[in-house]
Parts: C-alpha cells; structure tokens; sequence
C-alpha cells in the first residue's frame, strides 16, 4: 500500500463556471435591491364584505419611486367547497385567459388628473425596455395562501418616478371582480408621503 503524495488523490483544481450573462434589472420593474426603503405603516382598510378584505398595509419610499403594499384576506363563510376553490382560482388567474378581468387590477392617479395603469395592460415592455419613461407603474403579485376555508394574500404596485413631484396627493384605484371587491379609489394625502423616512442603503 502506497501513501499519496502531496495532495490527497481526490483534490483536484476545478476550473471556475462561467459567469451566467445576466441583464440589469429596468428601474421600471421593481424597487432598487440595495437600499432600505423609508416605510410609512397605513393599514388601512379599502374595502371589507362579508367574505372578504383588502387593506393598504404600506408605503416604501425608495430614491427613484415608491411601492404600495396591500394585503387581502377571504374566508369561506359557509360557502360550497366546490364554489369555493373555483372562486378562489378564478380570483387568483389561475388557468385564466389572457385578458381575463377577474383578476386584481390596479391603478393610479396622477396629481394632473392623468391615470397612470401597469405597464402590462399598455403593450410588452420588454419589447424595448430602454425605451421605457417614468412615471410608470408595475402591478407584482406578492404571493398567497390558504386552504379549505382561508386565503391571506399581497399584492404590490411599483411607481417609478425619480422626479415625483413633492407635496401633491396621489389617488389608488383597485378593482378585483373575481373577490367581488368593485372598483373604488383611495386618496393617499401628500403629508403621509412626507412622513416616509429617507431611504438608506443596504451598503456604504
């Protein structure tokens, strides 16, 4: 039996794996990842039924625009199973068309009086993303979960506007036909912007 010498038999040198290309994110898709956004706690109820509740749980404030956040929660309440999952599923998009106007829909107006949609209801951006000009508005679902008898969800919408005007008001328009929530606006007062803390970055 020999011993091995130097190195163990084992230890080879293993080229690096090449780096993945990968395209920078457009600022119109998403909040910037490395900065901690000055937050404003709302919880704020828009709209509550006997199955359902939609709430304004958040403003971030980041340096080139801001995020809503909203939370939803619905319960079975005595409803069919079978009625149930396909509310549910209908609700979520879940196998829906493309077009489909049971979904969550969001919007914004402007303090000009100019509604401002996502992105995705006004053509393909990634078509020519660098062609892309604020303000825009990006709808991301956040995720959810539930069961037999409730579902807790989230919601976000991205506003990239590096130039926001200070100090004017901002209107939230939703509508979600699949939880039976009508459409129905929401002022968000410019002194609650204000209120936001700067945001920081993540590192100096």
């Amino acid at each position: 039996m020999h011993a091995a010498s130097g190195g163990g038999f084992f230890d080879v040198e293993r080229p690096e794996p090449p780096e993945p290309d990968e395209l920078p994110t457009p600022p119109w898709m998403q909040p910037p990842r490395d900065e901690l956004p000055g937050r404003v706690v709302l919880d704020e109820v828009l709209f509550r039924s006997e199955r359902v509740v939609l709430v304004l749980r958040e403003i971030r404030l980041f340096g080139n625009g801001l995020e809503l956040r909203l939370g939803w929660s619905a319960r079975r309440a005595g409803m069919p199973r079978r009625e149930w999952d396909e509310s549910m599923q209908s609700a979520m998009g879940w196998q829906a068309p493309p077009g489909d106007e049971s979904t969550f829909r969001v919007g914004l107006r402007l303090p000009d009086g100019a509604p401002l949609l996502p992105l995705h209801l006004l053509g393909n951006p990634w078509g020519e993303p660098e062609s892309v000009a604020p303000p825009t508005l990006m709808a991301n679902h956040g995720g959810s979960s539930g069961g037999a008898d409730w579902y807790d969800g989230r919601q976000t919408a991205w506003l990239w506007w590096p130039t926001r005007p200070e100090g004017d008001d901002l209107e939230l328009v939703v509508e979600w036909r699949g939880l039976e929530i009508p459409e129905l606006s929401h002022r968000i007062p410019a002194d609650v912007l204000a209120a936001a803390p700067a945001p920081r970055p993540l590192w100096d």
